[in-house]
């Protein structure tokens, strides 16, 4: 395990290659440094859970039962916890990552995993350049048949007396027991964040789609197993050279201000 500071002027950023995660990101406002993600405890614990935002790859949350059903195909995924009965979050933020490359502004971490019934390699990069931060997540399909692959982040955010969320969604998703997705309704009145919205914490989960299309499937070695549209709300889907037979998709988030 070790940590990777990254910095620009108004922006410091403490990675964890133990989860791959963003352990601490500040911005600088005057002389005083400000939390832009929830600051963790101090110690050389590196608890996912702690952490300021961990990566979810293949995919995030549950599926119900552990039972998932693709391309006419039933595959079974094992409990990844022990205090949770589903396959959770997928295994990158529970994993050990590599450093790829580092520079003062920038880093690059990769993960490989061997496993039933994925077989992957992720790579995240993530950038402080003034006040924006630039993270990008990609995978690459390293088994023999196509899978579906979700990509993300789990991100915690400080709620403060000023806190707002400004977030285009176009659906809701309900909660049922075991924190799965029930149904997929019209944004209730008292949710709805199209425009910037002052949050209260109140202890629940909000779930908001903010795209149409389902998620990519990668064939054999990262070969596309099927087309699918991009979200709406994705920054950026990019793939490489065919020639190579890898396919990634990247997703970014950026400009995360201290103004």
């Amino acid at each position: 395990m070790a940590d990777i500071e990254i910095a620009s002027d108004r922006l410091r950023c403490v990675l964890s290659t133990q989860g791959g995660l963003i352990w601490r990101l500040e911005a600088k406002s005057g002389d005083a440094w400000h939390p832009l993600l929830r600051p963790p405890p101090e110690g050389s614990d590196r608890n996912p859970l702690k952490a300021g935002c961990f990566p979810l790859v293949p995919f995030g949350n549950r599926v119900e039962g552990n039972r998932l059903l693709f391309d006419r195909t039933e595959y079974r995924l094992k409990p990844n916890t022990p205090w949770d009965k589903h396959y959770l979050h997928g295994d990158g933020w529970l994993g050990n990552w590599t450093v790829e490359d580092r520079c003062d502004a920038e880093a690059s971490l990769s993960f490989e995993f061997q496993g039933e019934p994925y077989r992957y390699r992720a790579t995240q990069r993530f950038k402080c350049e003034g006040v924006s931060f630039r993270a990008i997540l990609g995978v690459t399909n390293l088994g023999e048949r196509p899978m579906p692959f979700g990509l993300g982040w789990h991100p915690f955010f400080p709620l403060t007396p000023a806190t707002t969320l400004q977030a285009p969604a176009v659906a809701y998703w309900t909660e049922k027991a075991g924190w799965l997705p029930d149904a997929r309704i019209a944004i209730p009145e008292n949710l709805d964040s199209a425009k910037p919205k002052r949050c209260h914490g109140n202890g629940s989960t909000t779930v908001l789609t903010v795209g149409t299309a389902p998620p990519p499937s990668f064939g054999p070695n990262g070969i596309c197993g099927c087309a699918s549209r991009p979200l709406r709300r994705c920054r950026a889907i990019s793939f490489s050279s065919p020639t190579r037979r890898s396919i990634r998709t990247t997703a970014r988030t950026s400009s995360a201000s201290s103004r």
